[in-house]
């Protein structure tokens, strides 16, 4: 658990920063009882000098490109145009999954725009019954991984180019939640939230960025589960502790 969690950190914390600093994502996994789903990605990126807007058929041709690598049965149903965001272009793109356990995602769903790095796919277990079983499981630990550090301070230009920048991850069941591991649930008992990452708000607040940098290099899974529990770090992250995230509904 322990080289899963600190990989995301360690990214989030560092290089992964640039690429990210110019979209926002929310994704919504719903699994069905029948262990078919659907995954809801609302993605706006924001606007640039010179930018070639896409038009949603665009759009839909691009994100084609890359939904094989999201699993067997897995297709783009429609992609539409977000609510409106001064400054931003926005995407509602809509996946249908035919079985839940063939699916492999990260928490950035891929755009047509490169692959997803196998070590960091969320891939899923599901048991049908009078109350329904889904195990969402992290990829395995790779021993002696290090990562690129991320650059301490960034200028007013680069912190603002960050401004409403937010990464998440929700999974959401039809249904009600009986039992579950999960540390985020909902009021409703009808999801839990995997991640969310407010990158606009971390990069500004530069000792909540060096926190977040220093629990990358955490050796102890107890030490760094607790971390995460941290008022400072959950005020920008939130993401699960576990190893595995169990759970059941009817």
């Amino acid at each position: 658990m322990r080289g899963n969690v600190a990989r995301t950190l360690a990214a989030l914390a560092g290089v992964a920063l640039l690429l990210a600093g110019c979209l926002d994502s929310k994704a919504v996994l719903t699994v069905n009882p029948d262990g078919s789903a659907t995954l809801e990605h609302t993605l706006y990126l924001k606007k640039q000098p010179d930018d070639k807007e896409l038009t949603p058929e665009q759009m839909k041709a691009n994100v084609e490109k890359g939904v094989a690598q999201l699993g067997e049965g897995v297709a783009v149903a429609s992609v539409a145009a977000a609510a409106p965001r001064e400054g931003w272009r926005g995407y509602k793109i809509t996946y249908s999954v035919a079985d839940i356990t063939k699916l492999k995602i990260g928490y950035l769903p891929p755009i047509g725009m490169g692959k997803q790095d196998e070590d960091d796919l969320m891939r899923f277990e599901f048991k049908a019954g009078a109350v329904h079983q889904l195990t969402i499981v992290r990829p395995p630990i790779k021993a002696g991984e290090e990562k690129e550090e991320g650059k301490d301070d960034l200028d007013a230009e680069m912190a603002a180019a960050f401004e409403g920048a937010v990464l998440e991850f929700h999974l959401a069941v039809k249904g009600t939640i009986v039992t579950t591991n999960a540390d985020h649930v909902n009021a409703a008992k009808t999801g839990i939230l995997l991640f969310r990452e407010d990158l606009g708000g971390l990069v500004k607040d530069k000792a909540a960025l060096a926190t977040v940098k220093a629990m990358s290099k955490i050796k102890d899974a107890a030490v760094l589960a607790e971390k995460l529990k941290d008022a400072t770090v959950q005020k920008y992250v939130q993401m699960q502790s576990q190893p595995s995230v169990v759970v059941t509904f009817k």
